[in-house]
């Protein structure tokens, strides 16, 4: 059931009906070294507006209202070094940018008062990234006391799903009682889901197939009509990431490769430092003879060059479900593993797996499956050790490669029932991954407008 909330006012200094082109901080220049804007559209509060049911709760405008609260939103791109600038301390200063200002000194005359006066929100989303710098929470208040405002009229809106519980710690050892609001959002949860809605409808482009995406029944049947050809595994990774060098030279060691479903590009000796760690020379030589592997699902017409391309493009929103009809499980190769980076970061690749009815092992932050069991999902203990979820970065490699193995060695015989005792946690998070998202708002965004409602 959706909440009933006041009229909630979005304000843009360029706004656009279509509100992927609404946007605020229009003086700013600056573009990030990937060409991206370093001040885009929020992806919530376009989520938002695509909603139905919210449209009518809310209002978008040019013009701030006089006589009501409202929420200055913008998206920011990539790390917080590119987007936040340097405060009064220097704190975020980018010395590849030297030029660059605080974000805050580009607010104009009239939101600047506006929330002086608390009369305006400034909404800083970046939900489309995890990234965590421990330098961050000082940059907030610190620019706060520099341009006078509240640090509750701030509301930070980001993927890493570790922040609140992170800026709670520092703010309790710094004694803050006031306080920034921050909020952990899964963004790609509702992207995936509209995406899989489009598929079955065959709302689709020209790059996908048009069939329906597997709903459990169909992937018992292919698996048991096809029992002899179903792999161990699909490990389906694209950008040359150094954690996946790692993972795909630890399946080689362990003699997995032929039994899985895998697509990697070709890596450089220097992109495969990690955690600390060098590859040695006998394995990286090892894994740069197989690569690079395409994945069996392509876009139509795609070739080699588009795979290798740093542009996921519409490999974002492409589900993979022959790949997945035709393995046990799903290995998702996240964006980010290692510990050092602070964050638990939960793309579009952890939620292809639950709109296909397939079961997952996640390699990427620790406590991945804590926090989508927060979300509502059941995860697949016993039938999965899950046990890796909560080890460090190496160790979790390892008891992921570990499982693997114990999952090949089922007979062959077994592994269908195997699959069958995940029935019921395979419909079940179908049903929350719709609940998540059809017919209402975001979760955090619900929070956000309580938020806001309540001050």
């Amino acid at each position: 059931m959706v909440r009933e909330v006041n009229v909630m006012h979005f304000v843009y200094e360029k706004y656009d009906s279509n509100l992927d082109m609404s946007l605020n901080f229009i003086n700013c220049p600056d573009v990030n070294n990937s060409g991206i804007s370093r001040f885009t559209t929020s992806p919530i509060v376009s989520t938002i507006i695509r909603t139905a049911k919210m449209a009518r709760g809310c209002t978008c405008s040019q013009e701030p209202p006089l006589d009501k609260k409202y929420i200055i939103p913008t998206g920011v791109a990539h790390s917080p070094i590119d987007w936040c600038g340097p405060d009064s301390q220097n704190v975020g200063f980018d010395k590849a940018h030297p030029e660059k200002k605080s974000l805050f000194a580009h607010l104009n005359e009239t939101y600047l008062g506006d929330l002086q006066r608390y009369h305006a929100y400034l909404l800083i989303d970046q939900s489309h990234e995890g990234y965590q710098t421990e330098w961050m929470w000082e940059w907030f208040h610190n620019n706060c006391n520099d341009y006078k405002i509240d640090p509750g009229q701030i509301i930070y809106v980001t993927g890493n799903l570790e922040s609140a519980e992170q800026y709670k710690a520092w703010a309790d050892s710094h004694r803050l009682l006031n306080r920034i609001y921050v909020v952990p959002y899964a963004h790609f949860e509702g992207m995936i889901y509209e995406s899989a809605i489009n598929q079955n409808r065959n709302l689709l482009n020209k790059f996908f197939n048009k069939t329906e995406l597997p709903n459990y029944s169909k992937q018992f049947k292919f698996k048991k009509a096809n029992l002899s050809k179903i792999k161990v595994y699909n490990a389906l990774q694209k950008r040359p990431r150094a954690h996946r060098a790692w993972f795909f030279s630890a399946l080689c060691k362990a003699g997995l490769i032929e039994y899985g479903i895998n697509s990697m590009n070709a890596v450089k000796k220097n992109e495969t430092y990690f955690e600390d760690k060098r590859m040695s020379t006998d394995d990286f030589e090892q894994i740069s003879k197989l690569l690079p592997i395409m994945p069996p699902e392509n876009p139509t017409d795609y070739k080699l060059d588009n795979f290798a391309s740093g542009d996921s493009g519409n490999y974002l929103s492409q589900f993979n479900e022959e790949t997945m009809l035709s393995s046990w499980v799903t290995v998702v190769s996240e964006a980010s593993v290692g510990d050092s980076e602070g964050q638990c970061f939960i793309s579009e690749k952890t939620f292809k797996p639950i709109a296909c009815h397939h079961p997952f092992i996640i390699y990427g932050n620790r406590y991945s499956l804590k926090h989508l069991r927060e979300m509502g999902y059941k995860t697949f203990s016993p039938f999965i050790d899950e046990s890796y979820d909560e080890l460090c970065t190496w160790q979790r490699l390892d008891a992921i490669i570990a499982e693997l193995t114990r999952i090949k060695n089922i007979p062959e015989e077994e592994k269908l029932s195997w699959f069958k005792g995940m029935k019921d946690i395979l419909e079940y998070n179908y049903k929350i991954f719709e609940a998540n998202t059809k017919g209402g708002i975001p979760k955090p965004m619900d929070a956000i407008l309580e938020y806001v409602d309540r001050k």
